[in-house]
Formats: C-alpha cells, sequence, structure tokens
C-alpha cells in the first residue's frame, strides 16, 4: 500500500474564476491530507475542502463546504484519469485536459538550478584548475565546461522510486559531443554499469533516448562525462533534455490543461496532440484547434496563425524530356508560406552542374564510371573513356543549385551506384517542419534573395520550433587528394542558434561564423580548411561523411525563423561526381580503366606492393627484403634487421641483431614468443574504482571482469604479434598484427605498433625496443598519430627466467613506455671476451689444461667458453734423442753427438739422454776412422752401378728377340724384304730403338 502523497486538488473542469460575486462550487478546492505514520487502514486519509483566495472578496453563497471525507491510502488512478475529490472516484480527464499518473518527468530546467533528487559533483587528480559539475542552462542540464581539463569525471546523480510490482523503465534524452573513446558518458545504476550500456562517445547532435529498467524501491542513476584528453571536441559535454521516471504512485488530482499548440478531442487522455499545420490553439482558445484565415499560415504546433506574404519565387518541379524536346520544369506561385495570384506555367530546366548533362528522362547524370564528358558540335554529350593510366577527375561542383530545384536534397545528390549517399534528418518531434517528399526531413533547396540576386541555396528549413537540430550529410568517397570548398551564410535571428561543419572521421568539427548574416547584409562566409596543402585533407579510397549541422535551443519566448543557408559547395577528388578531363594516376596507385565499373577509379597499391611513378595501371611487388606496411605505397622499407614477410606486407622481428659500432651481438628469441601481459594501467583502474563504480574487489586479472568496465590492459610479444601464438585466444580483437595492443573489452583495441626498431644502449646497459606504426590516435600531436611504444630492456644477468616481469611506465600523448630487466637484454660473449689460465703439465699425455675467465668490462656479456686442452713440454727422455756423426776430423776420425728429435718438443737437460743406472748422460759411441765409413760408401756406389746397367742389356735383348721373332713370321709367309718393308714400318724405329 502506497503512502498517498499530500496534493493539492483543483476544482473538476479547473474552470476559470466565476465573474459572480459570490462563492460558487469552482471556488472550491480539496487538499488531500497524508496516511498517518504507520497506518496504512484503507480510509486512513481525508479530503478536506477549502474556498480558494478568490474568494475572499467574494459574499458566501448557496454552497457549503463538505466535511472531511475518508479516502484510501492505496489510491491509484490510470493514466488518462484523476481522483475526483467530489464523487472520490476514478474519473476520465475532459476534452482539453489529459493525465500520466505513473510517470514523473522532469524537463525545461530552469538555468542554475538542479531538480529535486537531482545532485552533481565533479573528479579529478589534484592540478585541474577547475573541475566543473554538471548545471542547468538553457532549458537542458550538461556536464560543465570542462574543454581544457583532463583526467575527470563529471556526474550527475538522479534518485528515482519506482513502487511498480515488476520492472518500471527510466527514460534518459540525452546526446554528447565527445572526441571517439577519450571522452564519454558512462551510465551506471546503483553503482553497477549498465548492462546494455558500455560507453556513450562521439560526436552527435542528435538526440537519442536511453532507456533503463529498474525494480520495485529506490535507486540511484549516475552518469558521468569521463575525459581521459584535454582536447575538445564540438562542446566537449553531455547533455540530458529530459528524465521519464515510470512506477509512480497513486493518482493525479487534477487533468492538465493541453498546452496552447495542442489538443485533444477525446476524454480519458494520456496526452495531447500537436496542431496541425495551418491551425493554431492559443491559452485561451477552448475548442481545439482552429484553422487559419485564408490569408495566413502557421507551423505545426503555432499557438497564432501569421499573415501570408506574397511569395517572392516560384516552386519549380521536377525536370522532364518528354516529348523529345528540351527539358522542361513546372512553375509554380502557390506554396506553402505566402500567397500569389500569378498562374502556373513551364520553363526551361537550368544547367546541370559542371560535368553532368541531362539523360532521357530530364535528370542531371555523369558519364558512367571511368569515363569523361564533353560536347561535340551539335552540342550533344559524349563519354569517352580513360586510357590506362589515367582516370577521371572527379568533383562535386555547384555554384548554386539551380539544377536541383525542385527537388529533395536525397534525390538531387544522391547517385545510382551510392558512390554519393545522403542523410537528411530533423530531430525533436513537433518542432520539425514535415516535407512530403523527403519525410520528416529537414534541409531543403529553395530560392532566396541573396545580396539582391535571388539564388538557390541548401537551407536547412524554415518554420522550425524553439529547440531543434537539422543535420545534412554527404558520404563520398575520395579518389584523389580532394579538396572541400564552401560558401554559407544564415537568415534570421542567430540568437540561440549554432552551425557546425564536421568530419567524423577526422575527428573535427569546424564552428561557422555567425557573423555571416543575411539580415545584416554581412558578405558569405567561406570554408577552405579541408584541402590538400592544408593541415586536414581527405585521403584517397576512404569514405568519408560531410556533415553540416544546424542547432537552435530557443526559450518559448525566443522562438524566432532562422536558417544555415549553403550557397555554393564544391567538392573534389571524390567518387561520384563528374569529370571533364583524364588526370594522371597518383604516385602509390594504379588506374585500369578496361576492368570492371568498380574497378575504374584509381586504386592503391595493396600492402606488399608499390608504385613510385605517376600515370600507371600496374602496381610493383616489393624486392625481397623489403616491405610496403601500407596501402598506396610510393616505396619499400628496408627489413634488416627484421625479415619481410611472405606478403611483404610487414617485417618480421627475427630478434637478433648485432650493434655496428662495438660488433656485440644480441640474442631476444630466448623470450621472444614470451607473452607479456595483461598489464594493468594501475591509474585508470583506480580511477574506475574511485570515481566510475568499478568494485575495488573484483579480480581484474580475469579477461571477462576487466572487458566488463574496460579497463586498459596490455600485451606485448617481441618476436611475433601478440595473436599469432594461438587463434582461439585473441589478446587484441579489431587488430589484425601487432607486437603491442591495448585492449579495452571484447570488442576493441588499438594496435601500438607493428614495426620493431633497435637501438642498442652505451656499455652494455641493455637494448631499447620502439614499436611504431600503431592505431591513429586523434587526441594527440593535433590528430592522425600512429601510437608508439618504447620498451626499455635493461642487461641484468641475474634475471634469466624466460617470463621476466615487465613495468607499465605510463602514456603521454598515445606515446607508451614500458620496462623490463632480463639477461636476454645483454650481448653475446665472443672469443675476445674471454682471457685463459693454464693448469700443469701432465708427463704421461703431455696435455694441460686451460681455463676461460671473462675479461673485466665483459662480465655481463652472455655464455662461457668450454676449459680447453693444450699441448706442453716436459723434459727430455731417452726416446726423444738420437746419435748423429760429426763431419770427419782431419785425423781421419768421425765423433758422434746426441741430439734431439726433430719432431719431439721437449725441454732439454743436459747434453744427452740420462742413464737410468748411474742417472748420468749416456756416453755417445767411439770415434771410428773416416775411411772405412768411406769404403762403405764408395761399395753402395758401384753395386748400384752394376745393378743399373744390369737393367738396361736385359731390355735391349728382349727388344732385339722381339724383333727377330717379326722377320721371321714375315718370312714364313712370302713377303720380300720389300713388300716387309711396306707391310711393317716398325722395324726402322725397332732398330733405331737398340742403336740407341
Amino acid at each position: 500500500m502506497h503512502k498517498l502523497r499530500c496534493v493539492v486538488a483543483l476544482a473538476a473542469g479547473a474552470a476559470a474564476a466565476s465573474a459572480q460575486d459570490v462563492c460558487t462550487e469552482a471556488h472550491k478546492g480539496v487538499v488531500f491530507t497524508a496516511c498517518p505514520e504507520g497506518d496504512h487502514s484503507a480510509d486512513g486519509a481525508r479530503a478536506v475542502e477549502y474556498w480558494k483566495a478568490e474568494c475572499d472578496s467574494m459574499a458566501a453563497g448557496a454552497a457549503a463546504l463538505q466535511p472531511p471525507r475518508a479516502i484510501p491510502c492505496d489510491l491509484d488512478c490510470p493514466n488518462g484519469q484523476y481522483y475526483d475529490p467530489k464523487a472520490l472516484q476514478c474519473t476520465d480527464c475532459a476534452a482539453g485536459t489529459y493525465s500520466v499518473a505513473s510517470t514523473l518527468k522532469l524537463e525545461n530546467f530552469a538555468s542554475g538550478e538542479l531538480p529535486e533528487r537531482v545532485a552533481t559533483y565533479c573528479h579529478a587528480p589534484s592540478g585541474v584548475v577547475a573541475c566543473r559539475a554538471w548545471r542547468a542552462e538553457n532549458g537542458v542540464l550538461h556536464s560543465g565546461d570542462n574543454a581544457e581539463n583532463v583526467d575527470l569525471q563529471s556526474s550527475l546523480v538522479i534518485v528515482v522510486d519506482s513502487h511498480a510490482e515488476g520492472e518500471a523503465e527510466v527514460r534518459i534524452e540525452y546526446r554528447i559531443e565527445s572526441e571517439q573513446n577519450t571522452a564519454s558518458l558512462l551510465v551506471y545504476v546503483d553503482d553497477a554499469k549498465a548492462s546494455d550500456v558500455t560507453s556513450i562517445t562521439g560526436l552527435d547532435y542528435v538526440w537519442e533516448e536511453l532507456v533503463l529498467r529498474v525494480s520495485k524501491g529506490t535507486h540511484i542513476i549516475r552518469l558521468t562525462y569521463a575525459k581521459t584528453s584535454a582536447r575538445a571536441i564540438g562542446g566537449d559535454r553531455a547533455y540530458v533534455r529530459s528524465i521519464s521516471v515510470g512506477g509512480q504512485p497513486g493518482a493525479v488530482s487534477q487533468c492538465v490543461p493541453c498546452a496552447p499548440g495542442t489538443y485533444t478531442n477525446a476524454t480519458g487522455a494520456s496526452e495531447c496532440p500537436v496542431c496541425p499545420a495551418n491551425t493554431k490553439r492559443a491559452a485561451d482558445d477552448a475548442d481545439g484547434c482552429v484553422p487559419c484565415g485564408a490569408d495566413e499560415q502557421a507551423p505545426p504546433g503555432a499557438v497564432r496563425c501569421t499573415p501570408l506574404k506574397e511569395c517572392s519565387f516560384p516552386v519549380y518541379g521536377r525536370c522532364s524530356a518528354a516529348g523529345g524536346g528540351a527539358a522542361q520544369r513546372p512553375l509554380s506561385w502557390q506554396q506553402e508560406g505566402c500567397k500569389s495570384d500569378k498562374p502556373d506555367t513551364t520553363v526551361d530546366c537550368a544547367a546541370c552542374p559542371e560535368h553532368f548533362f541531362r539523360n532521357e528522362h530530364g535528370k542531371c547524370v555523369r558519364c558512367p564510371a571511368g569515363e569523361v564528358l564533353s560536347f561535340d558540335e551539335a552540342g550533344e554529350p559524349r563519354c569517352t573513356r580513360c586510357t590506362a593510366g589515367t582516370y577521371p577527375a572527379q568533383a562535386l561542383l555547384y555554384d548554386g543549385f539551380d539544377a536541383l530545384e525542385g527537388l529533395s536534397p536525397t534525390e538531387g545528390f544522391h547517385s545510382e551506384d551510392s558512390a554519393v549517399a545522403v542523410t537528411n534528418t530533423c530531430r525533436w518531434a513537433w518542432n520539425c517542419r514535415p516535407k512530403e517528399e523527403d519525410g520528416n526531413n529537414a534541409w531543403m533547396i529553395r530560392k532566396m534573395d541573396v545580396a539582391g540576386e535571388p539564388k538557390v541555396v541548401l537551407s536547412s528549413g524554415l518554420g522550425h520550433g524553439g529547440s531543434v537540430t537539422v543535420t545534412f550529410e554527404l558520404d563520398v568517397t575520395a579518389n584523389d587528394k580532394g579538396s572541400l570548398d564552401f560558401e554559407y551564410f544564415f537568415d534570421g535571428s542567430t540568437n540561440c542558434v549554432k552551425g557546425h561543419f564536421a568530419v567524423p572521421e577526422l575527428g573535427k568539427q569546424w564552428d561557422l561564423e555567425l557573423d555571416h548574416n543575411l539580415a545584416a547584409a554581412a558578405p558569405l562566409g567561406r570554408f577552405t580548411d579541408l584541402a590538400p596543402d592544408s593541415a586536414v585533407a581527405l585521403e584517397p579510397g576512404k569514405r568519408y561523411t560531410l556533415r553540416w549541422v544546424f542547432e537552435k535551443k530557443c526559450p518559448a519566448s525566443q522562438i524566432h525563423e532562422s536558417s544555415l543557408n549553403i550557397a555554393t559547395l564544391s567538392v573534389t577528388g571524390v567518387v561520384g561526381g563528374g569529370a571533364g578531363e583524364c588526370k594522371a594516376c597518383l604516385e602509390g596507385y594504379k588506374c585500369d580503366m578496361a576492368g570492371p565499373a568498380a574497378t575504374r577509379v584509381p586504386q592503391a597499391c595493396p600492402p606488399g606492393t608499390y608504385q613510385p611513378a605517376a600515370g600507371q595501371s600496374e602496381c610493383l611487388p616489393c624486392p625481397a627484403g623489403e616491405v610496403a606496411k601500407f596501402a598506396g605505397s610510393v616505396k619499400c622499407a628496408t627489413c634488416a634487421p627484421a625479415a619481410a614477410s611472405a606478403a611483404q606486407d610487414r617485417c618480421i622481428a627475427t630478434c637478433q641483431l648485432t650493434d655496428a659500432a662495438s660488433g656485440a651481438a644480441y640474442d631476444l628469441t630466448p623470450i621472444g614468443n614470451t607473452l607479456f601481459g595483461p598489464i594493468i594501467d594501475r591509474k585508470q583502474l583506480l580511477r574506475k574504482i574511485e570515481s566510475e563504480g568499478a568494485p575495488d574487489d573484483e579480480d581484474f586479472a580475469n579477461q571477462e571482469t576487466s572487458d566488463q568496465y574496460s579497463i586498459q590492459r596490455y600485451y606485448m610479444k617481441l618476436c611475433e604479434g601478440v595473436n599469432d601464438d594461438d587463434k582461439e585466444q585473441v589478446f587484441c580483437p579489431s587488430e589484425k598484427f601487432a607486437y603491442v595492443c591495448q585492449r579495452l573489452n571484447a570488442h576493441w583495441a588499438y594496435s601500438m605498433g607493428d614495426w620493431a626498431e633497435y637501438t642498442v644502449l652505451e656499455g652494455s646497459a641493455g637494448v631499447n625496443i620502439t614499436f611504431t606504426g600503431g592505431s591513429v590516435c586523434n587526441h594527440a600531436h593535433g590528430g592522425g598519430y600512429p601510437r608508439k611504444t618504447l620498451l626499455q630492456m635493461k642487461c641484468d644477468p641475474a634475471v634469466t627466467t624466460l617470463t621476466p616481469d615487465l613495468e607499465f611506465l605510463g602514456e603521454d600523448q598515445c606515446d607508451y613506455s614500458f620496462r623490463i630487466s632480463t639477461s636476454h637484454a645483454c650481448p653475446l660473449c665472443r672469443n675476445e671476451s674471454f682471457f685463459a689460465t693454464t693448469g700443469a703439465c701432465d708427463p704421461a699425455t703431455r696435455q694441460a689444461k686451460q681455463v676461460w675467465h671473462k675479461k673485466k668490462g665483459h662480465s655481463t656479456c652472455i655464455g662461457t667458453k668450454a676449459d680447453t686442452q693444450v699441448a706442453c713440454r716436459v723434459p727430455c727422455g731417452p726416446e726423444d734423442w738420437e746419435e748423429q756423426w760429426q763431419e770427419c776430423a782431419p785425423d781421419g776420425m768421425q765423433s758422434s753427438v746426441w741430439t734431439v728429435k726433430d719432431d719431439m718438443d721437449c725441454i732439454i737437460e743436459g747434453k744427452g739422454p740420462v742413464d737410468g743406472a748411474t742417472g748420468g748422460v749416456l756416453p755417445a759411441s767411439a770415434p771410428r776412422s773416416c775411411i772405412g765409413a768411406q769404403k762403405m760408401q764408395f761399395g753402395a756406389i758401384i753395386a748400384l752401378c752394376v745393378f743399373i746397367v744390369l737393367v738396361l742389356v736385359i731390355c735391349v735383348v728382349y727388344r732385339k728377340k722381339r724383333l727377330l721373332e717379326h722377320k721371321y713370321s714375315m718370312l714364313s709367309q712370302g713377303s720380300t724384304g720389300h713388300e716387309m718393308d711396306a707391310q711393317n714400318v716398325v722395324h726402322d724405329d725397332l732398330d733405331d730403338d737398340i742403336a740407341a
């Protein structure tokens, strides 16, 4: 049973005070008393009648106050009813009134004040100049002016009560202007992150609705605008326009009269629809929406009609080429918002935009893909295919929008092949001006008087209410180093209005200057910031959204007619525009006009290929050992000391390097495949725990838990990508290859480097690895900055584990730093790193042990040198000596001496071998006569000569014998001597041999 809150009920019908001088029933009021504390009996409250203040000056009438009556404490009437204080029962609301009994709605916030049960606070680390909390301004709540601050959380706390037995809805209408992923709106229910909401981030001028479901009881809803960057995008805020809380108790004591501009003819209504266009309802109109007069007009939801002005410009219909003649279009002066007595007629169509022509249906079209437009002598259009190595220089060129008059923006800009896509929206219910042919779209093509001349412009529309956001988007694909140029102006009052131009893919937004106001006769504003030579440019091959936004936030007392208008528009280098010439293909691209239509545009050379020259139709593969990491490369990079991948699109770290200066070699492969991580950013984790509701007792090393709260974690491998090791375990979603990555949740991660460069530190202190080429960071160094990681590897011979601790040092402008101590960051030992000591010589083996030690200055190098055996010298033994005879002396005698054999390396001690028995040197042989020795030598010489002569005689005899045998054989066959000479030419040679 709900406790009935004390409310004041006006009399049924809420009629105006009677003009009579006596008090009547209409002057009675009723107050409902609260149920006694703890007493929830069926009739615990009372309905007490009283006379309203205006009766104080009137005479008492026949009517009298009724005595207090008991009413139930659990009073509950549905939407569309109220509790009748006289009949003491639920009664349908009368026509022209409505009620919403079960929903509490907070909106139209008064500036400087927060509603009851809504609070705010701002948390930031020390050093932040001013951490500004949420506040009410211009009817909405916003998260404060914190554009210059960083690392803060501005929180809005809403306390809601639900009395529904089941779930009740809490609806919050919001929008956000923030940098993608570095500033976001976080949503919590009872300090737990909303299960269906992670974070809301980005640049969005459209109001969205967040729906939360709560159970019965009291709940705390917290909206936290969290910033991690000082860079501002848009307003750099979150906005809340309304808060609706369902599950409210009790019943209303009166129905609410429909607001001016709205009405319902039904009884028991829960809302009042807006009055349709060309009707009005003022506060004193009791009979509903009243039609405007014949010469009046009004937008939907109007409270008054305004006189129609004379139409200044005609409205053109669509062009048609029916009958084969010149394209014509209907012209009418009869249009909404003005009056005219001029008759309708037909006129020739305006010229098409540059490089477009009208087809047989009267529509402006461009040539097919890969072709350019020209005209023959008769003025007929002709499309010609570009040659290989060239491409059509396409552009959207509108010096005014005359060719689109009579069309909606969607029809006028949208191309059949979707090369140009259009989004045209208006948000905020009845404040938008409907347009039949474009649905509820606000932007339109209309003619205006600009500087005294009629001009057809792209306009944000007419007749909008006090609070509206209208958005026009062109989605285009760049095929060249294109540019964008447009002229613009505001029309009408610029109080409480804003205009923006943005390219979300670049993370850029520009405010359009309000000074360029047609009403003030100011010159047109011009935007030229998107150009090839500017800081921001469109890159070929990428899709972009060009977004124009007109925003009006005016209180009811300041509603006025105003608009943002584009007078001229030039977008060059985009697919879908018209083309009048062929251009040489860009460096890094190929242009093959002979292929399918989709390929007849400049195509970036894919990774692994390059093209250094312009005007080419093919890309070149990178040479061996070189890579092209990005599409559109004009040269390849050398991978040394790494190796090129098979596809030649990235370098694969070998983790082995040699310092050119010192010759020292390093080998990181033992820890190259170790997965380091998850390494948690402790600073960010503490911020989540302290101010964003993450419970401090959670196990954030658990991946599922960290994903739930989007805790930043880092993963790293030195010699391969973090996702290469285990395909089932993807550590960095959305990143194909990275040595280092930052994971936010199961759906999003950033690469922090996919290219490794090594630097050897002085004095063998270690190695630094710089990983470059990470995901683009838009909030650092002016935007478009690729993330980079520095790993400081300290040489520590004592840390030999394959899984050393990796320390996260911090992040500065998307430059990340880590540190690790490991023996694998020490240089490998070389031969010159050692010196040797030699042990005692072993006489038996004549070998000595040689032990190697690290030299001073080489103590940290990795590796050892094995002990070796080297030959050593011992005193010469008997077996090492030989006796050698000397030259003959003059006295004819020859003596001998002891000498060490030539192949023996021993230590000579004394003059000969030692006599084992006596310990002295063995005596040499006794001297001998030189004659005896000479005779022996002469005899040996004579014997050798005799032997040689005998061998010669035997050879001669053998040859002679062979010759005689041959002659005998010839004679026995009857041959003469001449015949023998003719048949045999050998015998002379044999004779010559014998003679010789």
